[in-house]
C-alpha cells in the first residue's frame, strides 16, 4: 500500500488516484455508500476536470485513511440502562395533589371586583 507508506512519511502520493469504485472497494462498501459519505461531506476527494453535471471524483489513500480515522467509534453503554447498576436510593414522591380546577376558581373569584 504505497499511499499508506506515503502517509507515514508526510508526502501524499497523488500519482495513484483511486476511482470511486476502487475507493469503495478499499473501504468495503458500495460505490453508492461512498458517494453518500461524499455528499455528507465526510470524505474528501479530488475533482478532476471542469464538468459540473457529472463531476469526476478521485480519492487518495490519505483521503481514505482520514475518513476511516474520523469514523472510529467506541460504544459506551448508558449507565441508567445497564443491568449491573444498583439503585442508590428509592424514589418516593412527597408532592401533594392539587385540584387545578378548584384552584383556578379560587383565583378567579379573588380577581373579580365585588
Amino acid at each position: 500500500m504505497a499511499g499508506f507508506a506515503a502517509h507515514l512519511y508526510g508526502k501524499p502520493d497523488v500519482t495513484k488516484l483511486l476511482t470511486p469504485v476502487q475507493a469503495a472497494e478499499q473501504l468495503g462498501c458500495s460505490k453508492k455508500t461512498l458517494l453518500e459519505h461524499v455528499h455528507a461531506g465526510e470524505i474528501r476527494y479530488i475533482h478532476i476536470g471542469h464538468g459540473t453535471k457529472k463531476p469526476r471524483r478521485m480519492f487518495t489513500d490519505e483521503d481514505i485513511l482520514a475518513f476511516v480515522e474520523s469514523q472510529a467509534r467506541r460504544d459506551n453503554p448508558c449507565p441508567s440502562t445497564s443491568r449491573r447498576v444498583r439503585r442508590s436510593t428509592t424514589t418516593t414522591s412527597s408532592g401533594e395533589v392539587v385540584a387545578f380546577v378548584a384552584q383556578l376558581r379560587k383565583q378567579s373569584a379573588q380577581m373579580r371586583p365585588r
